[in-house]
């Protein structure tokens, strides 16, 4: 009976090892992946801090909610955005490639060169300019409207694609400094829509053979009483709480009294993240010389100790001494072990 105990009891201590490992392995995975993220957020980031700070300089608001809401979020939005007119170009072009290759018949009607008569008394001249500039109007909007669209197609797929080369979030908010990552935007969007209003004036040139010119002024006006509710709609939309058309007086917002635009908090809680890591160079020296960092432990481990070792000596500092970064701390009081001895081989 005795021996059954002991079997017993043996068991069950496995058991209770093998879940303590379970739990440290666990622990030791969260660590190593908020280290990871945490040094994704910071490195690099004192590369575009004075950009990040100017931020009543940008042309527009897109730097401001990146500190606001995040690069996860923005990224997010702004995909979106190009992907939208990249979407609906390739749409308008799914229509006006096939009108190139097959005119519509109003077009058929003028005659090519080769085949016109000489004495033109078959075709008046008359007939020959309006067959020439309506030609002319349709093939060369449509032309354009294609290359356009085109383009909107391929300015989102470079700025989508230099979106997913970005490692850190240092990275994005350089590419919408350096990179003027905004103006690719809102190229994407002004090729998409100027494409648009070329496709109308290829319409317009075949509306004008069937109807004349009647039809053309009642569409014309049709189109500005839209825009008219479109441009009352989109206002109203962007004036109360768009960033740029509501919040920044500089580039014609309206803010109410009481609500300036003022960034304070999140530059701050940008340059504390900044200066947390103001590089990879010193994340390394900190575990090379760092005393738990030896190869045994990972590198959560060592950045846990390294922490730790700055909680207990910021406790022991005076009120009124001056702070230490804990990494710069760490790698100060670490032990720095010798030159080799054939350090100069």
């Amino acid at each position: 009976g005795g021996g059954c105990i002991q079997g017993s009891d043996g068991s069950s201590s496995s058991s209770d090892d093998m879940a303590d490992a379970q739990d440290e392995a666990v622990e030791a995975n969260l660590r190593d992946e908020s280290v990871l993220e945490w040094w994704k957020k910071t490195n690099g980031l004192h590369t575009v801090l004075e950009w990040c700070t100017n931020y009543k300089k940008h042309p527009a608001g897109w730097g401001a909610l990146l500190m606001i809401h995040g690069v996860p979020e923005v990224c997010g939005r702004m995909r979106n955005k190009v992907e939208t007119n990249a979407m609906y170009s390739a749409l308008f072009l799914s229509a006006t490639i096939p009108s190139t290759m097959s005119p519509p018949p109003a077009l058929l009607q003028c005659k090519a060169y080769h085949e016109r008569p000489t004495d033109h008394l078959d075709y008046p001249e008359g007939i020959q300019w309006e067959c020439e500039i309506r030609t002319r109007l349709f093939f060369y909007s449509i032309t354009l409207s294609i290359a356009l669209h085109l383009l909107a197609i391929l300015l989102a797929m470079s700025f989508c694609n230099a979106l997913d080369e970005t490692a850190r979030d240092a990275d994005v908010y350089r590419m919408f400094s350096r990179g003027k990552g905004f103006v690719a935007t809102v190229k994407v969007e002004k090729a998409f829509r100027l494409g648009i209003l070329l496709d109308f004036i290829a319409m317009f040139a075949i509306l004008e053979y069937y109807k004349g010119w009647e039809i053309v002024v009642v569409f014309t006006l049709a189109l500005a009483y839209l825009f008219r509710i479109y441009r009352q709609t989109t206002a109203l939309l962007f004036d109360s709480g768009s960033i740029v058309y509501y919040w920044r007086e500089d580039l014609g917002g309206k803010p109410d009294a009481d609500d300036p635009f003022d960034l304070t908090v999140p530059v701050e809680r940008l340059h504390k993240r900044g200066m947390q890591l103001s590089s990879h160079a010193s994340f390394q020296a900190a575990f090379k010389h760092s005393k738990s960092f030896n190869g045994s432990t990972s590198p959560a481990d060592g950045l846990a100790s390294v922490a730790s070792n700055a909680v207990a000596s910021k406790a022991k500092t005076p009120a009124g001494a001056a702070r230490v970064h804990p990494l710069a701390a760490s790698s100060e009081n670490a032990h720095v072990p010798p030159p080799p001895e054939n350090a100069h081989a």
